[in-house]
């Protein structure tokens, strides 16, 4: 049944010089990843990374358990997501509290305005470090042996990006001032923080791919407790530099940690895990892994993407009326929105893999579950936040900001976060058109919502001069953009399992055959062997695999038998 995938016991040898990558025992007590170099024929590299620690086994082992399982695994990855990325904002609120508890009104309303364009840059940012996560991810699940040459050659290019960055971003400040609405007095005071901050993204770069990395190969405890010390130090940090130098202490306390927090990483990432290696890095290489990371980086990125644009538009449609309205809107968004916005994030990177292999699997049952829990771990919990914070938002606010600035961020709040939870699934539903072979039609989805979106509230305020009127426009448009999104899922799911009732075009050879009417079977023979790479055999195991080998024999008979189609391998 499968004659080509024939058991080889020359590659479960630990002596093998197979120029493919292979995974065995070490002899310690857990195993590690043990790649075949490329360059050097039989010579080994020994990468520092316990492969039963990975959280990418994690992922690997959620395509193939029982159907009953699979909220249960959904939930506990997307647990262990959750943390780090929460921990991830809380310095937006250190940052926001300190300069409302410290600083001066003026110093919070620049602040209120410079949030849009530092949220647009740290979502791009994250994009990046997401999509270096996915591919090593993915170079860990394929044992393939260029993983040290993908993350030296990815930090190196992603600095070399950043700074060009932060150049193109001094220049842009003033001009992005003014197309929010800014007024005089308020570019004064966000200049300096602004430079400051620009200047200093490029640690800020370093730090979300060099965790990124991290967190392919970890149960992410290592990258939380980075976290957590972040946001440590710089509450410590924080509140002093902004007594002494104001809004640009804020600034020069986010470069100070993050610059520590990235050299500490990368540190780890050539001292223990082996992954820096500048030797290997090479311009045909780096320009491919950079074309990889860009497409890998892309859907994630579209998946953030009204957010920024939906951000600036309405900083510049609130300034029209008055700049108490933006700082409101600002510390709401900080304090609920910034935390809310990764979770579709992070649900789309757990049921990205499983709705990959059930789609690669013509399961079409198990696609549409995985959809749905994506949709309901980000639906959900959002919508009972904003009904547990219907009620208290004013009182809650009033106890940090001015009374008017208080009563615009509770009407944001009470008027916008149902729909926030809406958009976030219509996020997540568009990016996971992607790993359905239809990542272009959620791309396009997304990129035609965002700017809807900021087109209707700029509209909403030119025609009705009303914030009511332009909470109620942002809140509902995305409904608009759930319909279409679940109408766009049964389409292609539908069209999918249309498709699974005859064989494609060009199924011609025994092996497509057996791909085609057997990707079940396929997929438990090829974890099968994939077992059998994990363990390091010895000249006395080599009865054992032989009888293996029958037993693999035996059971492509009985298949053949049972499905009447015996004559599959001649």
């Amino acid at each position: 049944m499968y004659p080509h995938a024939a058991i080889r016991t020359d590659i479960l040898s630990p002596t093998s010089t197979n120029n493919s990558s292979s995974l065995h025992s070490s002899g310690s007590k857990s195993e590690c990843l043990i790649l075949s170099s490329h360059r050097a024929r039989g010579s080994e590299e020994r990468l520092n990374i316990p492969l039963n620690k990975t959280i990418s086994h994690e992922y690997a082992r959620l395509a193939s358990v029982p159907l009953h399982l699979v909220p249960w695994m959904f939930l506990q990855l997307f647990a262990r997501l959750i943390p780090d990325r929460l921990l991830a904002t809380a310095p937006h609120f250190i940052d926001m509290l300190t300069i409302i508890l410290l600083g001066s009104n003026s110093a919070l309303t620049a602040f209120a305005f410079c949030a849009p364009l530092t949220f647009s840059v740290n979502a791009v940012l994250l994009c990046i470090g997401t999509a270096l996560q996915a591919v090593v991810s993915s170079r860990l699940r394929a044992n393939t042996s260029d993983v040290s040459q993908l993350v030296t050659e990815t930090l190196a290019v992603g600095g070399l990006f950043a700074l060009v960055l932060s150049f193109a971003g001094v220049i842009s400040i003033y001009p992005f001032m003014l197309l929010v609405g800014a007024p005089g007095d308020v570019i004064r005071d966000a200049v300096p923080y602004m430079i400051i901050w620009w200047l200093g993204s490029t640690l800020i770069s370093l730090k979300f791919t060099a965790v990124g990395v991290v967190q392919a190969f970890s149960r992410n405890r290592g990258p939380v407790a980075l976290a957590l010390l972040h946001s440590t130090f710089r509450a410590l940090l924080c509140p002093v530099l902004v007594a002494v130098i104001g809004l640009p202490g804020v600034a020069v306390a986010e470069v100070i940690v993050t610059g520590a927090e990235a050299s500490i990483v990368i540190a780890l990432l050539a001292a223990k895990f082996h992954l820096l290696r500048p030797t290997e890095v090479t311009v045909h290489t780096t320009l491919a892994n950079v074309v990889l990371l860009g497409r890998t980086a892309l859907p994630f990125l579209e998946t953030l993407l009204p957010f920024p644009l939906t951000s600036i538009a309405l900083t510049a449609v609130l300034a029209r009326y008055d700049t108490v309205l933006v700082t409101g809107f600002a510390v709401a968004a900080r304090i609920v929105e910034y935390p809310v916005i990764t979770w579709p994030v992070s649900a789309a990177m757990v049921a990205a893999p499983f709705v990959a292999d059930n789609v690669a699997a013509r399961r079409m049952f198990r696609t549409l579950v995985g959809l749905a829990l994506a949709v309901v771990l980000v639906l959900v919990p959002i919508e009972v936040a904003w009904l547990v914070l219907l009620a208290p938002a004013r009182a809650i606010f009033g106890l940090i900001l001015p009374a008017d600035a208080a009563d615009s961020a509770a009407l944001y709040l009470r008027m916008t976060l149902p729909g926030v939870g809406i958009l976030c699934s219509v996020l997540v539903l568009a990016g996971l058109l992607a790993v359905t072979g239809h990542g272009e039609v959620g791309g396009a989805m997304i990129v035609v919502e965002g700017g809807i979106q900021a087109a209707a509230v700029v509209l909403a305020s030119v025609a009705t001069h009303s914030v009511k009127a332009v909470f109620s426009v942002y809140s509902i448009a995305p409904v608009i953009f759930l319909v279409v999104a679940l109408f766009l899922v049964y389409l292609i799911i539908t069209r999918r399992d249309e498709d699974a009732r005859a064989p494609p075009g060009g199924l011609s050879s025994p092996a497509d055959l057996d791909d085609f009417y057997f990707p079940q079977d396929r997929r438990q023979f090829e974890a099968s062997v994939d077992k059998l790479l994990t363990i390091s055999v010895s000249d006395s195991d080599q009865p054992i695999l032989q009888r293996m080998e029958y037993d693999f024999s035996v059971l492509s008979l009985a298949d053949n038998e049972s499905s009447g189609s015996s004559d599959i391998d001649g």
